[in-house]
């Protein structure tokens, strides 16, 4: 199996298939469908039933087509109370940015000391083979006889863009068709360093928004002139900044807000106060809220003034830019992606278990990192397991040895993006012995 597992890495990571949307978007559509393709005829040679489903529309700003493939196979006299793993992953990579900047070309997949590199290779093309090949071995070996199972796959071309016509549609497609998945695999990268560490139960939502503060543009020596944004802004922003969520639990970090950028003033010269003054913020948030919610609460803390901060200076200057309608809080609703959470159950600790074996060590229950398309999971199916289990985010040591460019090359959406071929070779016996443990009697 180890030489298949290479190869069909490479050739997958060999596709520049990144996500269909910008420029050269038919290109980008066609090599989407490439990959399916690729992938496709290795499950059908699996005696996998396959169907392909291109979605579009849907949003007024991304509509664009986005190729998807779903399979599934049966194992034993599967009937509808046995169990239905799904495995979710993409094929669509991210823009490799400046390719001058690349040791290895990235899109011609390349082996060296212990490492393949390429576009994708982290996130997650490499993952999505290893799965699928797994299965095939677990077939091979004969270690599911006796045992009754669905094994599902839903492959999208559109995870790492709007993913408004990729996996969420697909699951559309599963529920409209009475398809009932007991338990999720989402392959993203889980772990940032070894892979042994963490398996995945959950992400944290995440909310963008922007605070603008307008104002009179003016000479800085002559305050008639001007009527300066940065002093509310200041003090709406410890007014948000002073916001705290005690929502999460052991596994899910509490929701939280941050400044992302900051924005006063473009003319280079200290005699000018600006017009405006602008903050781009940002909110991971638990499941037990909702990005309506957040509003809500932004806008109370905005108009619910403390006590003790109405002597602080800068507090009249505010409540005039507000009783002015100066002061103007937006939250990108319609951008937010959905948290989820799933509480370490069944696959999870049969994934636990299975990495015990293999690695010998204890991996943690984690939900760190930003959104994956396990978010969709819970709004069609409330009741399924789901773990995210993939290779490190940054791209694997191999026997102790960090590399020199390590944490700043070669990890996901990384400059010569990679992944250690070691930890192929344990991820493809974990997904096996995942599913062996799994498809077992509770």
């Amino acid at each position: 199996m180890t030489d298949k597992l290479i190869q069909r890495a490479v050739d997958l990571i060999s596709i520049p298939s990144e996500t269909p949307f910008g420029e050269n978007i038919n290109e980008k559509f066609e090599y989407c469908e490439q990959a399916l393709d690729y992938l496709e005829d290795i499950l059908k040679a699996m005696n996998a039933k396959t169907q392909r489903m291109v979605f579009d529309g849907g949003h007024p700003k991304w509509p664009y087509a986005v190729p998807n493939l779903y399979a599934e196979i049966e194992i034993g006299n599967y009937k509808e109370s046995d169990p239905f793993l799904v495995y979710m992953g993409h094929i669509d990579v991210v823009p490799v940015g400046n390719t001058s900047q690349w040791k290895y070309n990235p899109f011609d997949a390349s082996i060296c000391n212990g490492f393949i590199y390429g576009r994708g290779a982290t996130d997650m093309k490499t993952s999505v083979t290893t799965f699928i090949t797994s299965v095939e071995q677990a077939i091979k070996d004969k270690t599911l006889e006796g045992k009754n199972l669905k094994i599902g796959f839903i492959i999208t071309g559109d995870e790492e863009w709007a993913a408004i016509n990729g996996s969420k549609k697909v699951l559309e497609f599963m529920k409209n068709n009475d398809k009932i998945p007991t338990a999720f695999i989402v392959g993203e990268p889980s772990s940032p360093d070894y892979l042994k560490d963490y398996i995945k139960v959950g992400r944290r939502g995440s909310l963008i928004g922007s605070l603008t503060v307008t104002g009179i543009q003016g000479h800085r020596a002559y305050k008639e002139l001007y009527s300066n944004p940065n002093r509310p802004l200041n003090f709406a922003l410890n007014l948000l900044n002073s916001i705290q969520w005690n929502d999460g639990n052991e596994y899910l970090p509490n929701t939280d807000f941050e400044i992302v950028a900051l924005d006063a003033g473009s003319e280079n010269a200290t005699a000018i106060i600006p017009s405006q003054a602008k903050a781009t913020w940002g909110i991971r948030y638990t499941d037990k809220t909702s990005a309506e919610e957040l509003e809500v609460t932004l806008n109370n803390a905005l108009n619910d003034i403390p006590d003790y901060l109405k002597s602080h200076p800068d507090y009249k200057i505010y409540k005039e830019f507000k009783e002015n309608n100066k002061i103007k809080l937006v939250c990108n609703l319609s951008t937010a992606s959905i948290p989820y959470f799933s509480v370490p159950n069944k696959l999870a600790y049969s994934a636990k278990k299975a990495m015990q074996s293999v690695l010998n060590h204890t991996p943690i229950f984690d939900s760190s990192g930003g959104t994956t398309d396990a978010r969709f999971v819970h709004s069609f199916y409330p009741n399924a397991d789901i773990i995210e289990l993939g290779v490190p985010e940054k791209g694997g040591i191999v026997d102790g040895n960090i590399p020199t460019s390590y944490g700043t090359q070669g990890g996901m959406h990384q400059v010569n993006e990679s992944v250690a071929i070691q930890d192929i070779y344990d991820l493809a016996k974990i997904y096996q012995k995942t599913i062996e443990i799994y498809a077992k009697e509770n």
